[in-house]
């Protein structure tokens, strides 16, 4: 059987350029051919250009440069498919933008093969409502004419009214592919119901990545733990805080109890900046530092091991900010660019 992977880049900067490269990398055994459609911007020409320095079989079947400056995935979609003979291969795999790929996507192509479905998505959830999420989906080659409509059919409503089209797309699924099931079933679940699992269920998210269940992250999600960084626990005690810890930092708090511990944080901890972990100031948790450590990504999404924030604004007095956490993420965004100081 014949499967073809579709991959759908917005390759607008070096990181991105680097990760795509990668990515194919890793999934580039896992079909038969490759297509890829990208943004037009110099630097997809230049994935273009190290592509051809890193394939020089033919295992990559298409590679497309959008025609248009301004890009959006429905045109690059349809662009691409109008392109390519749907007779081609026995399925299409689409990989959409803004994915970190881990490990293969073999046995979920493997899965595709066996039950010869209309369509399949790696996994589904129950966020809002029952669907599947539109960014690793199979789709047999008989039913590419239907989706190239569907998404013919709501193009102007997007575009116009400036919607999520994966989000207005995905529900319809059903509606167009008689069969169609997923790979990974996690979204009726019950500790998963109703739930993000990139950022809502954090547990069940680890235990998926680190079986390789789920062999991709979500840059997204990724991006989205700043905002949770700056904005939350703000009177309120964080995961990583306990009374124990808390007191072995700050020994002038010795003869307080766990109950006054807790008050004394809540009340002027937080405020006074003190001290309750080792990792308290990481945008991201354990496993996910891990894993982006593996993948040589870490810097462009968290600080390094041992960083201090208030270390960070004592070496550099022309920063000056309300918050000590976004001394943090100055970094993260610009300080390292500007290679600053850490520490004395």
């Amino acid at each position: 059987m014949k499967v073809i992977g579709v991959f759908l880049f917005q390759t607008n900067n070096e990181f991105k350029m680097n990760m795509n490269l990668r990515n194919i990398e890793i999934l580039k055994n896992d079909f038969s051919e490759i297509v890829i459609c990208d943004m037009y911007h110099e630097m997809a020409f230049a994935l273009k250009k190290q592509m051809k320095n890193h394939f020089q079989n033919d295992k990559i079947r298409e590679h497309f440069i959008l025609p248009v400056q301004k890009f959006n995935m429905i045109d690059a979609m349809l662009y691409t498919l109008q392109s390519i003979n749907a007779k081609a291969a026995d399925y299409f795999v689409f990989i959409h933008d803004g994915l970190i790929m881990t490990h293969s996507l073999k046995d979920y192509v493997q899965y595709i093969e066996t039950h010869q479905c209309d369509f399949c998505s790696f996994y589904d959830s129950s966020v809002n409502h029952f669907h599947y999420p539109l960014q690793v989906y199979g789709i047999h080659y008989s039913y590419i004419t239907k989706w190239i409509y569907l998404l013919k059919r709501i193009r102007e409503k997007v575009l116009r009214e400036n919607i999520d089209f994966e989000k207005m797309i995905s529900h319809q699924v059903p509606t167009y592919f008689p069969n169609h099931t997923c790979f990974l079933k996690i979204g009726r679940l019950e500790h998963n119901i109703g739930k993000n699992i990139f950022t809502q269920n954090e547990s069940y998210f680890e235990f998926l990545l680190n079986k390789n269940l789920l062999p991709f992250i979500s840059i997204d999600a990724l991006d989205s733990y700043k905002e949770k960084y700056l904005f939350d626990n703000n009177g309120s005690l964080p995961k990583l805080f306990h009374p124990k810890n808390y007191k072995e930092y700050n020994p002038d708090l010795a003869h307080m109890s766990d109950d006054q511990l807790v008050k004394h944080f809540v009340e002027f901890g937080i405020r006074e900046d003190r001290k309750y972990h080792d990792n308290q100031y990481y945008i991201l948790p354990k496993f996910l530092r891990e894993t982006l450590k593996q993948l040589y990504m870490l810097d462009h999404f968290d600080v390094p091991d041992g960083f201090s924030p208030i270390d960070y604004k004592n070496v550099n007095r022309d920063l000056q900010f309300d918050k000590t956490k976004k001394f943090t993420i100055h970094y993260l965004e610009k300080g390292m660019k500007e290679n600053r100081k850490l520490h004395e």
